[in-house]
């Protein structure tokens, strides 16, 4: 893979709050937006950047997974009209799946928008937590999917 192929991605992470981690319910659409570059905007967002002075994005603790939405040759990210068809093109992405920290005015209507100060003091109390709460939550979630399969294998025996 060629770290210059670039287009639209976006990112799902687990829910600040959500305890036990369900695929669908305890996951959500965190960013969305478009690249020259899949490789080096993965870099910054989840590590920061040297080069520009950032550090990694407040989101990137939480279990992020990027998801190549339209991956673009570089021919096609790059000249006036082009960018202007990329840009409307991230724009309609992001008014579809309206991802959680965007922090931008492609979505103004977004009820479920962070902004990046709260996002930032998110953070920080998820890191005040520290490691102790990161194993309680695992070992929460461990528990909830043990009782799943228990009620699963109990009402399967019971409907025999």
């Amino acid at each position: 893979m060629s770290k210059r192929a670039g287009g639209l991605y976006v990112w799902r992470t687990d829910k600040p709050h959500a305890i036990i981690g369900l695929p669908i319910i305890g996951r959500h659409f965190a960013y969305a937006g478009m690249t020259n570059s899949y490789y080096w905007r993965e870099q910054q967002q989840l590590k920061g950047s040297v080069k520009y002075g950032t550090a990694p994005y407040s989101w990137s603790d939480l279990r992020p997974k990027r998801y190549k939405v339209l991956p673009l040759h570089p021919f096609w990210t790059h000249g006036r009209h082009r960018r202007k068809v990329m840009k409307a093109l991230e724009t309609l992405l992001i008014w579809v799946l309206c991802p959680v920290y965007n922090d931008t005015q492609q979505a103004p209507y977004n009820l479920r928008r962070i902004s990046r100060r709260s996002a930032a003091a998110q953070r920080v109390a998820r890191d005040e937590l520290g490691i102790a709460a990161r194993y309680a939550k695992a070992f929460l979630r461990l528990c909830v999917w043990v009782m799943l399969i228990i009620a699963a294998i109990m009402i399967w025996r019971w409907n025999r």
